[in-house]
């Protein structure tokens, strides 16, 4: 009697349709693309004070490089990155894509002194920075 009724439980249901896998794979493909525009949005970024530290102490580095090291380090600012260059070895800090220095290079001498002046302008976003260097010293300071 038991099977008598799980065969007319069962039998209805194998004469309904499911979904097929077209529809099923559609469906998951409109799933991925909310995904991927939801986590687009929510992505942290990071504000121009973080971006102006790690490039303030990408900087010392350099300094600190040349000062250890002995020896003259060269760093170049281009819009995509800063490299800063020793011997064989060098250090990059990649920029981020709405961000830009002109292109410019200064050196730190085996005293960690920067041989020549310049102010660098260094556009994030819709701001403006000033990396100011003083001859001789080896400070900068941002503005």
């Amino acid at each position: 009697m038991a099977k008598k009724s799980l065969l007319k439980m069962v039998k209805p249901m194998l004469n309904k349709g499911g979904f097929t896998m077209i529809e099923t794979l559609f469906v998951l493909v409109i799933i991925y693309m909310m995904f991927c525009i939801s986590m687009r949005i929510h992505v942290p970024q990071k504000s121009d004070t973080v971006k102006i530290n790690e490039m303030i102490q990408f900087l010392y580095q350099a300094k600190l490089t040349a000062m250890t090291q002995k020896t003259q380090v060269d760093v170049l600012f281009s819009k995509q990155n800063i490299v800063y260059r020793w011997n064989q070895s060098k250090e990059t800090l990649q920029l981020d894509d709405n961000d830009s220095f002109e292109s410019h290079q200064l050196s730190f001498n085996e005293n960690g002194n920067i041989q020549g002046a310049k102010t660098l302008i260094y556009h994030c976003g819709s701001q403006r920075y000033e990396f100011v260097y003083q001859i001789g010293s080896g400070t900068f300071y941002v503005r």
